[in-house]
């Protein structure tokens, strides 16, 4: 009698320890679904791999980033899709991550599914179990609008340091000959105008005669609004 509840108590403990451990389940499928949720709907490139770097999650702007379904995403591993000039940094960070070191956020470049290269930033974070790392999580923006405004910006300032490297600048008071209007320059010596700018600065000149001086040195061209020469 004694063994028969021993052993009804055995077998109600344990059934009590399975719904436990079965609750723990649930409770973890719920906790699951809702970082699912919370990622699938996220504004960043989200992924998941295993300790070989495998992909094994990708959310929906990944997928819709990068080209992938799903289906073709868990086919790969994440070095597949990065650009082979930034392969070696990735996959010492990779590795850096999987001994349990910590990496700052970095700059890649990814590689979509019909060839475009995507400019991206962001950062892994590892699992651990039992103390070892089995898995990372990536969490990743699409930069490369910024990128190419940043670029754009560099390349105008360089024009524009080039455009002023080029352009000469007259300050402060020139020496001016108030009779000939000939103009003293550095050295003592007097100078047309139109010398002294042309050396000054990247100024050129064309030669023509205005109305007033017109009237004065060849009265008998110059033609009044009348139709009649002056």
């Amino acid at each position: 009698m004694q063994t028969e509840e021993s052993a009804g108590e055995r077998l109600a403990a344990l059934g009590r320890q399975v719904a436990c451990q079965q609750a723990e389940i649930e409770t973890l499928r719920q906790s699951e679904r809702r970082y699912r949720e919370v990622f699938e709907q996220a504004n960043d490139l989200v992924h998941s791999v295993d300790s070989e770097g495998r992909i094994l999650y990708v959310n929906i702007l990944w997928r819709q980033t990068l080209g992938y379904s799903e289906a073709e995403a868990r086919r790969l591993r994440i070095f597949d899709i990065v650009d082979p000039s930034c392969g070696g940094k990735c996959q010492g960070i990779f590795a850096s991550l999987m001994r349990g070191e910590r990496t700052p956020p970095t700059e890649t470049v990814f590689i979509a599914k019909d060839g475009r290269k995507i400019m991206v930033e962001g950062r892994c974070t590892p699992k651990f179990e039992e103390g070892r790392a089995v898995e990372l999580l990536g969490i990743f923006r699409d930069i490369s609008e910024r990128k190419r405004l940043e670029a754009e910006r560099e390349a105008l300032i360089v024009d524009l340091k080039e455009a002023l490297a080029r352009v000469k600048t007259l300050e402060g008071y020139l020496p001016i000959c108030a009779s000939c209007k000939k103009i003293r320059d550095d050295q003592g010596y007097w100078k047309q105008v139109e010398d002294y700018l042309r050396t000054h600065t990247n100024a050129d000149f064309t030669h023509g005669i205005c109305p007033d001086c017109a009237r004065t040195l060849y009265p008998q061209f110059v033609v009044s609004r009348k139709g009649k020469t002056d």
